[in-house]
């Protein structure tokens, strides 16, 4: 599974569809208290998701970095710069339920 999430990092056709399997992950992670390995994944995910612009799929990246920044790694400034980088994106988009799912976790 792992190697496939890395797979998933190298190929630009798949890096966005890859974001649904890391965020599966992410309840993976967290149920058996792997959050340095989240922490890491998703910061891998979060300088991929750099080249993709201000689009919706990065805000939900940032969105999943900055909570694992703050539940896992108790990193509260990175937490936050992540989710401000969300609303950001998300406050240029078109969907208010995600721009208060961002703002929420704000």
């Amino acid at each position: 599974l792992r190697a496939a999430l890395e797979w998933g990092l190298t190929d630009p056709d798949q890096t966005k569809e890859m974001l649904r399997a890391w965020a599966a992950m992410y309840a993976w992670w967290d149920a058996r208290g792997h959050g340095r390995e989240a922490s890491a994944r998703f910061a891998d995910l979060v300088r991929v998701a750099e080249a993709w612009g201000p689009v919706e799929a990065r805000a939900g990246v940032l969105v999943m970095a900055g909570l694992i920044a703050f539940n896992k790694l108790g990193d509260s400034a990175l937490a936050r710069a992540r989710l401000e980088e969300a609303v950001a994106i998300r406050r240029d988009g078109e969907s208010k339920p995600l721009l208060c799912n961002a703002l929420f976790n704000l």
